[in-house]
């Protein structure tokens, strides 16, 4: 029998520290029965406010695990209806704070998956993202609180490495600390200034880079510091050279990858092929040795000795012949392991290029917006960029015609009409055909539901002191409709490299 319950987004990483807790990963549902809240004071709406519930019992579907979890960890999705639960007594214990208001933000932006946009990763491979700086429990700063309940002292180093982040316990004891033991460094300080030259392999052989981009708070609202047009164009051509050098560097790894790839295909395929040529070979090799014992005893009889010869010099070549075999298959499985281990450099390689280059293209793009906004003609743009005909380039922008369906939100702003309305208004859409709705979900934004592949997605368009936007730092457009120009040209694939797809067609333009 189905009772009724609430479903639960992961925000931030958690890692257990009882065995009746579970393990969170950003992204992981998570499923609590209302009967299990009922001891907690629970009050008709607060399923909506999980960080005032404090600890939750529930079952995590991606890691199979029930047990319980921080409220401040997770953000209300919605009803269920699911089977009832085991009983489990609960302890009274101290609920750790969510990470600090920036990084909150930052999750949202990262996770909503059915109603956002992904934002590109934000830094290199070898990056270390100091969240907030360094998470300290006991610090009076509101965008600076301790992931979970830690010791006095002690602090949580974030690292940015291979494309996941790794975190670190900075152990603190008698006035010292380090990353384990003997702690011989005076101040965290003194420690991320070594670590900036020093390799962490020192502590740990798998974490071989050190500590070469502080993130900053700050960072995003700093990432256009030129204040004049001009300085502006230059620092987006330097930026431009460096994307462009960036990508032809993951092209030709791209081609090479390729190139290998595929010779480890037919190797593997000339593997197979030995292995049956080998096969065939020792069956010959065994019915041959049948029929020679049995042929050179007769020969022996009749006292034909060249005959025995003869046959016993066959069955010498055949056996050579396997040799040669076996050995071609040898050198040839050495070569496939080379190459193997080879090939997997070139991914490795590519892979820590991707964050460079949609970095480089993040930051590009926050030039191109604000020399936008400030009324720059798109041919000084083009200059700037190195552009000079439409087809080098996805930036080239024609000139907006006036008589565009965009420039009436009359035939994509539909108000405040639920998602399932959205939907019905996008049914049998051609792809890029879109419209703006309030967000039932984020008082205050927006949603845009466009159609991807045949089928309708959902994203918030938040509502900024800056402006509007998917996700920092692109909270940049004056207006919605500004946003909507914009992503006529631009594809949104720079926010999730599953939507690549423009706002190209008003709803109400569609029959």
């Amino acid at each position: 029998m189905a009772v009724e319950g609430f479903k639960y987004r992961a925000l931030y990483v958690y890692t257990k520290d009882l065995e009746e807790d579970v393990d969170l990963q950003p992204g992981d549902i998570l499923t609590v029965s209302k009967a299990s809240l009922l001891s907690l004071n629970f009050k008709e709406g607060d399923e909506e406010r999980p960080e005032v519930l404090g600890w939750l019992l529930g079952f995590n579907e991606r890691t199979k695990q029930r047990g319980d979890f921080p409220g401040t960890y997770v953000q209300f999705v919605g009803h269920v209806r699911m089977s009832p639960p085991s009983s489990q007594p609960r302890s009274q214990r101290i609920l750790p704070a969510a990470p600090g208001h920036e990084l909150s933000q930052q999750a949202v932006s990262l996770l909503d998956l059915t109603e956002q946009f992904t934002p590109p990763e934000t830094a290199p491979p070898t990056l270390v993202n100091l969240v907030d700086a360094i998470e300290k429990k006991g610090t009076h700063s509101h965008t600076r609180q301790s992931v979970s309940y830690k010791l006095e002292g002690e602090y949580t180093l974030t690292l940015r490495k291979g494309g996941n982040n790794k975190l670190i316990k900075v152990c603190h004891r008698e006035g010292r600390y380090g990353f384990s033991e003997p702690l011989t460094f005076i101040t965290v300080v003194e420690l991320i200034n070594h670590y900036r030259h020093e390799s962490l392999a020192q502590y740990n052989a798998k974490l071989d880079t050190r500590l070469l981009y502080p993130v900053s708070k700050f960072q995003q609202e700093q990432l256009v510091k030129e204040d004049s047009t001009e300085a502006v164009g230059e620092q987006l051509k330097v930026y431009h050279e460096q994307y462009q050098e960036k990508s032809w560097e993951y092209d030709m790894l791209y081609e090479e990858y390729t190139r290998t790839s595929q010779e480890l295909q037919m190797k593997r395929t000339a593997i197979e092929a030995f292995n049956e040529t080998i096969k065939i070979f020792e069956e010959q090799c065994e019915t041959q040795e049948r029929y020679s014992k049995e042929t050179i005893e007769k020969f022996r009889r009749e006292g034909n000795d060249k005959e025995i010869q003869k046959i016993q010099s066959n069955s010498e070549r055949l056996k050579s012949r396997v040799t040669e075999i076996h050995d071609s298959k040898r050198k040839l499985e050495q070569d496939l392991k080379q190459q193997a281990t080879d090939n997997r450099e070139i991914d490795k390689r590519m892979n820590s290029l991707k964050p460079d280059l949609m970095q480089l293209r993040k930051i590009r793009d926050q030039y191109l917006v604000w020399l936008t906004q400030k009324g720059t003609r798109q041919k000084k743009i083009n200059e700037w960029l190195g552009i000079k005909n439409e087809a080098e380039d996805s930036y080239w922008l024609v000139e907006e015609d006036e008589g565009s369906p965009h420039h009436d939100d009359g035939t994509w702003y539909m108000g405040d009409i639920k998602r399932t309305q959205a939907e019905e208004l996008l049914r049998d859409k051609c792809d890029g055909t879109f419209l703006i709705r309030e967000s039932q979900t984020q008082k205050g934004s927006y949603a845009c539901s466009v159609v991807v592949d045949g089928d309708a997605k959902h994203c918030v368009i938040y509502k900024t002191d800056k402006g509007y936007g998917f996700a920092e730092p692109y909270n940049l457009y004056g207006s919605l409709k500004d946003l909507v120009l914009h992503y006529k040209h631009e594809s949104l694939v720079q926010h999730n490299d599953q939507l690549n797809v423009t706002l190209a067609y008003p709803v109400l333009t569609q029959t």
